[in-house]
């Protein structure tokens, strides 16, 4: 209780009851916003372990002799992300698996080619949505069956590698990483990226004001 508080508890201003419950709220607020914290700290170190498990196989690709070129040459081509698109067509998509992960890769034509089958399994499963009677992993498997389990892929036009989508969000969590710890190699390859886009942009812009 502060000196202020006691002063008014004594003219009876306020009842000392209500100063101690105050403190008692102001204590628990206080001991709650520390759970929270203690919580939302648990929460990030969790989400960054599970990121640094996902970022491993690029960690040890990164060691080998073969591997580190490979990886060299994928930065390259596949940054900065703005570069890289899902593969149109079947002639974009070099690859037709992951080139981490393996997982089947399918370009944007050769769904769209798949669209009236996919569109047939999509109102039935509307249907059985309503009805409750339609898991996820069901869904999944119905759509899954008619891709033959491909998923669209992304392609740079400098490689002929292709990812899929998840391996090529943990490839660019990956390359941050090595950005901030301060990877000499990888900040050279990026900004000799950048550097060449760049150029390419003023050629273009030079071209187009003749």
């Amino acid at each position: 209780m502060t000196s202020f508080e006691d002063a008014f508890v004594k003219a009876g201003i306020i009842k000392e009851s209500d100063i101690l419950l105050k403190e008692q709220q102001k204590k628990k607020e206080e001991q709650e916003k520390k759970q929270q914290d203690e919580k939302r700290k648990e929460k990030s170190e969790k989400e960054w372990r599970e990121i640094q498990n996902k970022m491993m196989p690029f960690e040890n690709l990164w060691k080998g002799d073969k591997s580190h070129k490979f990886l060299a040459h994928l930065v390259y081509a596949f940054t900065p992300g703005g570069t890289c698109n899902f593969a149109w067509t079947d002639e974009e998509l070099k690859s037709n698996v992951c080139c981490i992960c393996k997982q089947k890769l399918i370009s944007k034509d050769a769904l769209f080619r798949l669209s009236p089958q996919l569109v047939k399994i999509s109102m039935e499963q509307i249907r059985k949505e309503l009805n409750g009677t339609l898991t996820a992993e069901q869904k999944f498997k119905e759509l899954s069956e008619v891709t033959g389990g491909a998923i669209l892929g992304i392609v740079s036009e400098k490689s002929d590698a292709a990812f899929c989508n998840p391996c090529f969000d943990v490839f660019f969590n990956w390359i941050e990483a090595k950005i901030i710890n301060g990877d000499r190699e990888i900040n050279i390859i990026v900004r000799k990226r950048m550097i060449e886009l760049g150029e390419s942009t003023r050629q273009i812009q030079g071209a187009e004001n003749e």
